[in-house]
């Protein structure tokens, strides 16, 4: 004759318990009280199918086609639980993260920013992604754009200097100009300003090739170099510096694939923005040694003789085919090929002094 059973919790957010025959005031307004279970936020397991869940998010899909990954989902699991950008907060920061895109990129449409893939692989698709996917995301360190269309790395040739006419045709912008005259000679613009650069993009022989000068001046290089290399994924072995070297002769270019950076305080900044690492490529090239006891930091900042001009001038031709070759044959094979040239280009230690 007392109260009856109290049935199971229902789908909602609160456990109704029916009156008993007599009910006091006090117990009537509790009757509706929310039960600490219904409290809880729901698992996936106890979601319905039909709970109102949005199908896999359009990007997701967009972006793991590209990527190659293979979705799969647990069998409790709801359809589409944990395949959405859910939040506010998540849809901010993809908005911001477009906005910083290359608009004259023809690849800007197909290049998820690492910011939108670290919120997708750690909150929503790191559950449902296969773990050797996982595994050789983290190994290939592939380019954020190119390589989702192609096997083939691009390469980053930035070339280090100081912006501004007041330094131009100087012996410290010979970086610059090494990179000018690849760009004229592949018919790619230099006019995008991205991450403090002038930024242009091409393709030689089918491999696709970033181009930047850093509009930093030169001890502050790293700044720009560090997040676009970052930002596009490359291993230091796709990334190659073009600069001035006062301990090659005027006129003399070398290819390394690793090293440090001696005197050059632009070099200095490169290498801690790369995280202390000194496994990329240079150019070297050479613009000679001060005369007597010239201070380095103005004879750097001094335009050349017409001599070492010319000799200048017909490096920075040599650079451009030496650039071509990494870009078309790789770097080991463009460094035995290019050294063996420059090794008795020039049989004097030292410049022709002003």
């Amino acid at each position: 004759m007392g109260q009856q059973a109290n049935p199971k919790p229902s789908s909602g957010s609160y456990a109704v318990t029916p009156a008993p025959a007599r009910l006091s005031s006090t117990a009537a307004r509790l009757r509706f009280r929310p039960s600490p279970v219904a409290r809880r936020p729901p698992t996936p397991t106890q979601l319905p199918p039909s709970a109102g869940r949005a199908p896999c998010c359009p990007f997701a899909q967009r972006v793991c086609a590209l990527r190659g990954w293979r979705l799969h989902q647990p069998p409790s699991a709801p359809r589409g639980c944990g395949l959405r950008l859910a939040s506010a907060r998540s849809s901010l920061r993809l908005a911001a993260a477009a906005r910083h895109l290359p608009p004259s990129s023809p690849t800007a449409a197909l290049r998820p920013s690492p910011l939108i893939m670290r919120e997708m692989l750690s909150n929503r698709l790191a559950p449902f992604i296969s773990k050797r996917c996982i595994s050789s995301l983290r190994t290939s360190s592939p380019s954020s754009s190119f390589s989702s269309l192609s096997p083939i790395q691009p390469w980053l040739f930035i070339g280090l200097g100081n912006p501004g006419e007041k330094y131009q045709s100087t012996r410290h912008n010979v970086g610059f100009d090494m990179i000018d005259a690849f760009a004229q000679s592949q018919g790619i613009p230099l006019t995008t300003h991205y991450f403090k650069a002038l930024f242009g993009e091409g393709m030689v022989d089918g491999v696709p090739v970033l181009l930047a000068k850093p509009q930093t001046y030169m001890n502050l290089s790293g700044e720009s170099v560090g997040p676009l290399a970052a930002y596009y994924k490359l291993p230091l072995n796709r990334v190659l510096v073009a600069f001035d070297d006062m301990d090659l002769p005027c006129g003399v270019l070398r290819l390394q694939p690793k090293g440090g950076f001696g005197r050059h305080n632009g070099l200095r900044s490169v290498i801690y923005h790369f995280h202390r690492n000194r496994e990329f490529c240079r150019l070297r090239i050479g613009i000679g040694r001060p005369p007597g006891q010239m201070d380095p930091k103005a004879f750097v900042l001094q335009k050349f003789n017409r001599t070492s001009r010319e000799r200048i001038d017909s490096a920075i031709k040599e650079g451009v085919d030496i650039l071509k070759m990494v870009a078309t044959k790789g770097l080991a094979e463009a460094a035995r090929l290019s050294n063996a040239d420059q090794k008795y280009k020039h049989m004097r230690s030292h410049d022709l002094q002003d």
